[in-house]
């Protein structure tokens, strides 16, 4: 067993080393693409298999923990290095996990919701501001109603980026507490490269992000909590708006 799984990892890295190099010089070019081995249109180009989490990430192994934040943090920075300069990454190391490129964004969209609201809070304690405001009611009344709407949502957007945001590596690796022998969980790798996709790491993140929360009604509950950053997201912006619009009556930020 051991020489195998020998044997499997040095494949595993060869064939990555191989994916990384030919998705760079290949940059977007198909007929290099498909020599290096890209999967045919009718081949599925994942490998997906029930795990057994308890005994996959043993609740009393301290290294379970630190594997689980590895999982997460592989499925990030994939994304990330596809996002600042690979981008035939998002085809090689991505392929069919564009759910979790969504929640990669929305995860990160907590973090800007947190400065929206320091920022809102700030221009609300600036007396330049709030004499703008006073000087027109109609905009104060628009201002002051995005703001409250926004506000209702700050504890939840507060949690998000506290758990699975940008402090992820304290919250994903308790995840595995939750799991007991038996419980199983889809795993997913890459066909043509032998690489993990971000499928494993869904999981991890949503059991951070709903920990009392059953597994059988993650979905529900993740499509509340999306629709409820959503709506803070757009009400943070109506305000933004609105305060740009009256600095730029004062200082011609925007051509006549």
């Amino acid at each position: 067993m051991g020489e195998k799984k020998t044997l499997w990892a040095t494949q595993l890295m060869s064939s990555l080393r191989r994916a990384l190099r030919a998705a760079v010089r290949a940059g977007g070019n198909p007929d290099e693409r498909q020599a290096v081995g890209y999967a045919a249109p009718d081949m599925p180009r994942t490998k997906t298999w029930e795990l057994d989490f308890g005994r996959a990430f043993p609740r009393d192994e301290p290294l379970a923990g630190l594997m689980a934040r590895l999982v997460v943090l592989h499925a990030d920075l994939t994304l990330e290095c596809a996002g600042i300069g690979t981008p035939e990454l998002f085809d090689v190391l991505d392929r069919g996990r564009e759910h979790y490129r969504r929640m990669h964004f929305f995860r990160s969209s907590t973090g800007s919701l947190v400065a929206v609201r320091d920022l809102l809070d700030q221009l609300m304690a600036n007396p330049t501001f709030r004499k703008w405001l006073a000087d027109e009611p109609e905009y104060e009344t628009k201002f002051i109603v995005c703001k409250g709407a926004f506000d209702q949502r700050r504890q939840l957007f507060e949690r998000i980026r506290n758990e699975i945001g940008e402090h992820v590596v304290e919250h994903v690796g308790a995840t595995v507490h939750r799991f007991k022998g038996g419980d199983t969980v889809l795993a997913e790798v890459d066909r043509e490269t032998g690489i993990l996709t971000p499928r494993l790491a869904e999981t991890f993140m949503l059991a951070a992000l709903m920990p009392d929360v059953p597994t059988d009604q993650w979905d529900a509950e993740f499509r509340r909590i999306i629709g409820e950053v959503r709506d803070a997201t757009v009400e943070g912006l109506r305000a933004m708006v609105i305060a740009l619009h009256l600095y730029d009556k004062h200082y011609s930020v925007f051509p006549l």
